[in-house]
């Protein structure tokens, strides 16, 4: 039988009460939950990074042609985009359906989004880096139902001498796709390209986007009237055509930056001070001088837990993080020993932490997906003699149970070291009918190829 662990910890703070309760599957290590699971996977797909690849630019430094982190998924195919190419996989057999020529689409961001055509945004460019000349200057739309180039723009033309060293995520929402340039906003339709003016704002200028439902999301840079910098997030109807709300930063000058908004109703949002991350409740007034809206920190900078979203990004993917009903799904930290990773169930109403679970043994457990009952999917990678298990959590009670367990892999074989990694986000794991995809990127960041690069694995597909 498998046992249930269960222990209460009552603390009071902040005014509230923290219950701290670990709910596991299993005795043994963690290896329960693979082996005891009804639904064994296989693997069904193995691909690599070309051996022939070279990242964009004359030299490898960081960044240079060194991240490629599409995916997406349609009725029939994983796709993803790889260097210098969009591909649909089969996931039942790993073959490929259709292959998109798109050079120049590495260290540029793609759209997470995809529209009910089946189109995708992609940016592409000679990369981030350095040697960059010019930045991530053309947006590409893919038809991933077909595996067709829909069009092409030149940004340049649009935002000139702008566009080196920064990495402007693409957001579609109804029928236009927004960017933030470096000097301003484009707004391009989904359609053909074609670009459409938005309801300007004083002295601002956005610097990033996020899409909500149906609420565009922008972070703004202002100066007042005495030029003085100033920086406000807002919240657009009907496709950036009128103001719906907005809350005045209280830091005014010293550039601060929201890494991600996590959720509209509350207003629940990633502060980030380049130091430590903080998630705050915003009541939002109109984000001007007489109505800049209110904040409550709602979950401290805790060294307990780990940084939901990448340093110092705005309006970023944040892949340690999810938002659930009235709750949101947070990673412990690795533990003093460097292993194990649990995961948080905190309030969105109140921060109170509701309760912690934690796989047995040395396990780590990695944040994948909300399914269709709300329950947070998660990635328990290999550990010891302990196969990987795909697991869910009990929303209420953090109880784990294995939905599918994974085919042992031997050290030192291809892709032991990406079954066995514990600190994948949601952006490189994917669960989808019962498939499992674990991704990796084209990552390069010495001369020397360290990081990965040519000829390492890229996905792994399990069915």
């Amino acid at each position: 039988m498998i046992a249930v662990v269960v222990v209460v910890v009552a603390l009071a703070a902040g005014g509230g009460v923290w219950f701290w309760q670990q709910s596991g599957d299993g005795g043994g290590g963690g290896g329960d939950l693979a082996a005891g699971a009804d639904t064994q996977l296989t693997l069904t797909m193995e691909e690599k990074i070309p051996d022939d690849w070279t990242p964009e630019g004359d030299e490898v430094e960081m960044s240079v042609g060194s991240w490629i982190e599409g995916r997406w998924w349609t009725d029939k195919h994983l796709v993803r985009e790889m260097p210098d190419e969009v591909v649909a996989y089969d996931p039942a057999t790993g073959e490929a359906a259709w292959r998109l020529p798109l050079e120049g689409n590495g260290s540029c961001p793609s759209s997470r989004e995809v529209t009910s055509e089946g189109y995708v945004a992609i940016l592409r460019g000679d990369g981030m880096g350095s040697k960059a000349e010019k930045g991530c200057h053309q947006l590409t739309m893919v038809d991933i139902t077909q595996g067709k180039e829909v069009w092409t723009v030149e940004l340049e033309k649009m935002s000139p001498n702008q566009l080196v060293g920064i990495t402007p995520i693409p957001v579609i929402l109804g029928d236009y796709v927004h960017l933030a340039t470096g000097d301003g906003g484009v707004h391009l339709s989904v359609a053909d390209g074609s670009p459409t003016q938005m309801t300007l704002v004083g002295n601002c200028e956005p610097a990033a986007y996020q899409a909500i439902d149906e609420t565009l999301i922008s972070w703004m840079s202002c100066v007042n009237k005495e030029r003085e910098p100033f920086y406000a997030l807002l919240g657009w109807t009907g496709e950036m055509r009128e103001i719906a709300w907005g809350w005045r930063h209280p830091e005014g000058g010293k550039k601060p930056v929201v890494a991600r908004v996590l959720s509209l109703e509350p207003l629940v949002v990633v502060s980030d001070t380049r130091t430590e991350q903080e998630i705050w409740r915003v009541q939002p007034g109109k984000g001007t001088v007489d109505d800049p809206g209110e904040h409550t920190v709602l979950v401290p900078s805790d060294p307990s837990i780990s940084r939901p979203c990448p340093a110092s990004t705005n309006l970023t993917h944040c892949d340690h993080v999810l938002v659930g009903d009235g709750v949101l799904y947070l990673r412990e930290r690795l533990d003093e020993n460097g292993r194990q990773h649990g995961i948080v169930a905190v309030d969105m109403e109140t921060g109170d932490k509701r309760w912690t679970a934690r796989a047995e043994g040395e396990a780590s457990l990695c944040l994948i997906d909300l399914d269709e009952n709300g329950r947070p999917i998660l990635f328990q990678p290999q550990e010891g003699d302990a196969a990987a298990a795909v697991v869910a959590a009990d929303p209420k009670t953090g109880d784990l149970t294995a939905l599918a367990g994974l085919p042992k892999v031997e050290t030192g074989a291809p892709g032991q070291n990406m079954v066995s990694n514990g600190d994948h986000g949601t952006g490189l794991l994917t669960w989808h009918d019962g498939t499992l995809g674990l991704l990796t990127s084209a990552v390069v960041v010495t001369k020397e190829g360290g990081g990965g690069g040519a000829g390492s694995l890229a996905s792994l597909v399990y069915s």
